[in-house]
C-alpha cells in the first residue's frame, strides 16, 4: 500500500498511524530521507493487503461518518446537532 505524504507529516507519525514499526518503512523505502519528507512523496507501506481486496469502504467526514458494506450498502453515522444549553 502507498502513502502519499501531507504536509507536516513525520515518517514517524505515518509509522504510527498505520501501526508499524518506523525501522519497517524506512528498510521498505531505502531511497527517501526519513527526515525530511516532502509533501506529495509517495511511501511504501509494508505489510498491508491490497486495497482492493478489502470487502468495504471507511469515508470519514467532518460531518458525519459513512460505511460501505460488502453487499454495497452505505451506513453512516452523523453526530448529534443537539448540543445542551450553557
Amino acid at each position: 500500500m502507498n502513502h502519499i505524504v501531507k504536509p507536516g507529516e513525520t515518517l514517524s507519525a505515518i509509522a504510527l498511524d498505520y501501526r508499524r514499526p518506523l525501522q519497517s518503512l524506512i528498510a521498505a523505502n531505502p531511497l527517501i530521507n526519513p527526515n525530511m519528507l516532502i509533501p506529495g512523496q509517495v511511501i511504501f507501506i509494508p505489510g498491508l493487503p491490497d486495497p482492493k481486496s478489502i470487502p468495504y469502504t471507511v469515508h470519514v467526514y467532518v460531518n458525519e461518518l459513512a460505511s460501505i458494506l460488502p453487499n454495497g450498502t452505505a451506513v453512516y453515522i452523523r453526530p448529534s446537532r443537539a448540543y445542551p444549553s450553557p
